[in-house]
């Protein structure tokens, strides 16, 4: 199923994260509480993939990629747009709600683009209605 990266958020968000980084399904939320992932080099994370709710994840991904960020100020844009993310070449720009959302919206569309599939095994295992 396609959806708009500028429109992701919560678990969708986390998911489209964990595909931009490489990783694969490797276990269910059903068998483990969460969606467990396999990174691009078969390591298995024995820990939830959660950028959107893990400081430590933002970071290394900010740190990695290069994606900086700023507040714009409140009540002069909405809420949806409270917070840019720069990509470090300056060739992707989005906003968000909050400081991990923008950044890992723009990570996602610098590895996927702006619009991406997101497989129907994951939706199914985050309940998320197709």
């Amino acid at each position: 199923m396609k959806f708009k990266v500028n429109e992701l958020q919560g678990d969708l968000l986390d998911a489209a994260a964990a595909l931009a980084s490489g990783y694969t399904a490797a276990g269910t939320k059903k068998e483990y509480g969460y969606i467990r992932w396999r990174t691009s080099d078969n390591e298995v994370l024995h820990y939830e993939f959660s950028p959107t709710r893990n400081a430590n994840e933002i970071v290394r991904i900010v740190e990695q990629e290069g994606i900086s960020s700023r507040k714009n100020q409140a009540g002069l844009v909405a809420a949806e747009h409270l917070w840019d993310a720069m990509s470090f070449d300056g060739t992707i720009f989005l906003c968000g709600p909050t400081f991990c959302v923008a950044v890992l919206r723009c990570f996602v569309a610098s590895k996927l683009g702006y619009e991406i599939s997101i497989p129907k095994s994951i939706l199914n295992d985050l309940e998320i209605p197709l």
